[in-house]
């Protein structure tokens, strides 16, 4: 899309917030692929409580998601809500430096994510009510890539910190408290929109309740549940990375450190390059489309992960990945978006987010334990076949959404 045209349609707090996610998410995507290597190589954790620590994390944050989201739509206010989340998530950071036990790192990075659950709904719906309905996609896609843009720039700051400069896991934590202080200097300058200006009284559908939503959003976030298996991935493909390296290279874990954080660097590039796009594509021919395609490369990169032996399929592994979440991300939320009623979208991004976060816990607890019991085969052979029953479900909602009048999701 034409840079001139998207800058047409981008509000003030649009590009404030993209600012804010760029910051935060250099701080946290400098934790995200040091976290497994800490945990498995450091304090000796097993791998399912890797999984633990990925999926006990979003689902602390998912419950918050959904309340907190309600509670934006009932007094109409984002604001507080976003600055509360991001500031108790830069404050819960400085705990991972002092922690000596895998159990206190998955105890802290709980506490952490508690900050995401209380300011994501909330940001997504000013997103939402600072746009118009028919650039939703687009927007919501230029956030993802400022997001995925913050999320290369912690990248480089941690392979700054382990590989240039030889320093420690422990060091990547104190650096991730700069940007993520940063950010929080930005909040001040967002501004409510005109109609979510307090009101005495709300209405029913305004406190928003889940049964008020619509059938077919209702069946799409209980889908998302099933299909949260891309919420609990990425660990497990940067430990399969490490191994790869050991086994095909004779590195140790230490030494391929680097690598596994290069690798995780390709997955943002990719994953940036195309949410823009993808975005104004799902604009113009529809979500599900965009979706069904997204999935379907995730399934591509689980077969890819049994099968990888060297350091040329996992370039690849972390490419399709990229894909998979560059096609689904943004487009995601804009489908919730759309489809919400009118004073509703704090309440379906929460329960979207929600149903995402609850089914991680399951999902990378098991994934962990058939990992320890099995090997990485079981646990990608089974996040495969949750993905091929995900895309069934998504094609039958896709057809029943065609058969509704005027729709184009």
């Amino acid at each position: 899309m034409n840079k001139t045209r998207l800058l047409k349609v981008l509000s003030v707090n649009v590009i404030l917030l993209g600012i804010i996610s760029l910051l935060t998410d250099a701080s946290t995507e400098m934790l995200v692929p040091v976290f497994p290597l800490f945990l498995y190589t450091v304090l000796g954790a097993p791998v399912w409580a890797i999984g633990l620590f990925d999926g006990a994390a979003e689902s602390t944050a998912s419950i918050l998601k959904a309340v907190v989201g309600r509670w934006s739509d009932k007094i109409k206010r984002r604001k507080p809500f976003i600055f509360a989340g991001y500031g108790f998530s830069t404050l819960s950071k400085a705990f991972f430096y002092v922690s000596t036990m895998w159990e206190q790192v998955v105890a802290f990075r709980v506490i952490e994510r508690m900050g995401k659950g209380i300011r994501v709904a909330p940001r997504d719906a000013m997103i939402a009510d600072s746009t118009d309905k028919e650039h939703l996609g687009k927007v919501y896609g230029f956030h993802r890539a400022m997001d995925t843009s913050g999320a290369v720039v912690g990248v480089l700051l941690a392979l700054l910190v382990v590989g240039a400069l030889a320093l420690g896991y422990r060091d990547v934590f104190l650096a991730a408290l700069v940007p993520a202080a940063c950010a929080l200097v930005f909040i001040l300058f967002l501004r409510e929109k005109g109609d979510n200006a307090p009101q005495a009284k709300a209405s029913r559908a305004q406190m928003g309740r889940f049964s008020d939503l619509p059938l077919d959003l209702r069946l799409f976030i209980g889908t998302m549940g099933l299909l949260s298996v891309g919420a609990v991935t990425t660990s497990f493909l940067l430990l399969r990375a490490s191994g790869v390296f050991a086994s095909s290279l004779g590195m140790s874990a230490a030494a391929s450190a680097s690598w596994v954080i290069g690798l995780y660097l390709l997955f943002n590039i990719i994953y940036m390059g195309v949410s823009i796009p993808t975005g104004s594509l799902s604009d113009k021919i529809g979500r599900y489309p965009l979706i069904i395609s997204g999935y379907a490369l995730l399934a591509v990169t689980f077969a890819l992960a049994i099968i990888v032996s060297d350091t040329l399929a996992l370039v690849m592994v972390f490419v399709f990945f990229g894909l998979y979440f560059g096609f689904t991300d943004g487009v995601q939320k804009a489908l919730v978006a759309e489809q919400s009623p009118p004073g509703m979208k704090g309440t379906a991004l929460g329960a979207y987010n929600m149903a995402v976060g609850l089914g991680a816990l399951p999902l990378a607890l098991l994934g962990g334990m058939l990992w320890d019991a099995f090997g990485p085969w079981a646990t990608f052979s089974f996040l495969a076949a949750l993905c091929l029953a995900g895309i069934g479900c998504l094609a039958a909602l896709a057809a029943r959404r065609r058969r509704a009048p005027g729709a184009l999701s």
